[in-house]
């Protein structure tokens, strides 16, 4: 499966029980209702930089069916 959108990396203040690469993103609250409701995983893959529509054509071109 992907899930992949846009968003901003926000200062982090490190937080007991959570994974010592721990971040927070801020993405547009629809996509990140698409995870809530759909979730993946504990873990994400994080590319700094704007790359999702090209992460996505990738993706539907290898990858999907």
């Amino acid at each position: 499966q992907l899930w992949c959108a846009d968003g901003e990396a926000l200062p982090t203040t490190p937080r007991p029980g959570r994974c010592r690469t721990q971040v927070d993103i801020s993405v547009a609250p629809e996509r990140a209702g698409e995870l809530l409701t759909a979730p993946l995983g504990n873990h994400l893959v994080v590319v700094p930089g704007h790359h999702a529509q090209e992460i996505v054509a990738w993706w539907r071109e290898m990858i999907a069916d």
